[in-house]
C-alpha cells in the first residue's frame, strides 16, 4: 500500500478509493478494481459512468462547477461538499472531481492505494 494524496488520484485507483469511501467490500486483482460479491465479478464505473457517479451528487449534497482554459483546451471542474467546511477537489471531468471530492470528504487528503493500482497509473 502506498500513501497517495486524494486530488491527485484518477483511474483504477481513484474507482478504488472511492469504493472505500462508500464502504464497498473491494479486492484488487491484475491491476484491476472489483467490488466483492458482485456479479459476475463487477467493476466499479465512478469515474467512467454517471449512473453510478450521479448518486454520489445527490448523497453528498456536491456543487458542480467548471471552467474552459480557452488557451489550454482543458476543462477543470470543482466538486464541493457543505460549503461551510469548503471541502472542494478539481479535477479534468465532472466525474473525476465528485469521486476525488468524496473520497477526500470521507477517507480525508492522504488515501491508502494498492501498489499495483499505481503501477498501473504511471
Amino acid at each position: 500500500m502506498a500513501k497517495t494524496r486524494t486530488e491527485a488520484l484518477s483511474g483504477a485507483a481513484l474507482e478504488y478509493a472511492t469504493c472505500k469511501a462508500m464502504n464497498y467490500p473491494v479486492m484488487v486483482s491484475n491491476g484491476r478494481v472489483f467490488i466483492e460479491g458482485g456479479e459476475p465479478r463487477s467493476t466499479p464505473g465512478f469515474t467512467r459512468h454517471w449512473a453510478e457517479a450521479g448518486p454520489l451528487v445527490e448523497l453528498y449534497n456536491i456543487t458542480l462547477n467548471g471552467w474552459r482554459n480557452k488557451k489550454e483546451g482543458t476543462i477543470l471542474v470543482r466538486a464541493e461538499i457543505d460549503a461551510n467546511e469548503r471541502t472542494f477537489c478539481i479535477g479534468p471531468d465532472h466525474l473525476t472531481a465528485i469521486c476525488r471530492v468524496v473520497c477526500l470528504y470521507v477517507l480525508g487528503s492522504v488515501v491508502d492505494i494498492p501498489d499495483s493500482l499505481l503501477r498501473e497509473a504511471s
